[in-house]
């Protein structure tokens, strides 16, 4: 028997019966073990996201005072990319577009909570895309920072090329060719500053290295 996951879930909702419900039909149809907590007010939502971290937060749309557009936005501006679904009694067409556009992920309805399992699913394959996403621009990022780092502080002449054009040069490469700046190299053919007499000898060189 696999072993269950352990989902981390911050509800939303002034009901603790509507919650009770939300959270034994994601047990028994998601398969999930929950660490759950309920809130229903800023202030016990703000404290909940700066204390702990959560897998995923299921909102009522409307609360006295308070409700889901409230807390997204509040998400945001705290900067965490947590999978936000609204899970409610009712809403206007109006309103489940907006928050839809804002960036909730889904929007259930109360009396539909079959759907709710497979929506977190969705979301949460979709948040780890983000996260992998975001990880490898990192790692790209840093592997970049590293070659302008060498190519910048050699005092080789070097240059990198792609599919024929210039992409990057030191200050050693520019000084050979008497470029005060990468951007006059930037996009001009390698070979246009091979002599035509030796372009024959470079492109078997290159070939062969």
């Amino acid at each position: 028997m696999s072993e269950k996951k352990i989902l981390r879930v911050l509800v939303i909702d002034d009901s603790p019966d509507d919650a009770e419900l939300t959270l034994t039909t994601l047990r028994k149809s998601g398969g999930y073990m929950l660490k759950s907590h309920r809130v229903q007010d800023l202030a016990a939502f703000q404290s909940a996201i700066e204390k702990n971290e959560w897998d995923v937060i299921l909102s009522e749309f409307s609360l006295p005072h308070f409700g889901a557009q409230v807390a997204f936005d509040v998400l945001r501006r705290a900067g965490l990319d947590v999978p936000f679904l609204v899970v409610t009694r009712a809403i206007r067409d109006p309103d489940l577009v907006k928050i839809m556009r804002a960036g909730a992920q889904d929007v259930i309805m109360k009396g539909q909570l079959a759907r709710l399992a497979p929506a977190i699913e969705r979301a949460l394959v979709v948040a780890d895309e983000r996260r992998q996403y975001r990880k490898a621009t990192q790692t790209l990022k840093e592997v970049e920072n590293k070659h302008q780092a060498i190519v910048e502080g050699s005092r080789e002449a070097m240059c990198y090329s792609q599919d024929g054009m210039y992409v990057d040069a030191n200050r050693a490469y520019l000084d050979i060719f008497e470029y005060d700046d990468f951007n006059e190299l930037e996009g001009i053919p390698v070979m246009n500053l091979v002599d035509k007499s030796d372009q024959a000898r470079f492109k078997e060189y290159m070939r062969k290295h």
